[in-house]
């Protein structure tokens, strides 16, 4: 199951020493690296801004992207949204699926 995640960064995060700020990053680049090489992170990118990023993962239930998530060296410096996602064939075969049974039942 693929997930969008969209991370913003708190205020918090800007308020910690610089110090801080980059013992974390070195943590966060290891985090997403560990993902990366288990399949788990698809794809990453980072807002111009420098105030958050968009990345896609792909995980076998809500359960372990929950898990996987509180493992984020980040968690607590941003506002994330996780979001099911998937990709443009499986929605043409998803909505076929609703508007077929849905026009047989209306010829009866």
């Amino acid at each position: 199951m693929l997930f969008l995640k969209i991370a913003h960064y708190k205020q918090s995060w800007f308020d910690l020493p610089k110090e801080k700020r980059a013992e974390i990053q070195k943590e966060t680049v290891a985090f997403l690296e560990k993902y990366k090489k288990l399949g788990k992170l698809k794809a990453r990118w980072g807002f111009v801004n420098m105030r958050g990023a968009v990345s896609i993962w792909d995980f076998d239930s809500t359960e372990l992207a929950s898990r996987v998530e509180l493992e984020y060296p980040l968690y607590c410096y941003t506002d994330t949204e996780e979001v099911p996602v998937f990709d443009n064939d499986a929605w043409v075969t998803f909505v076929k699926n609703i508007i077929e049974p849905t026009a047989h039942s209306l010829i009866k």
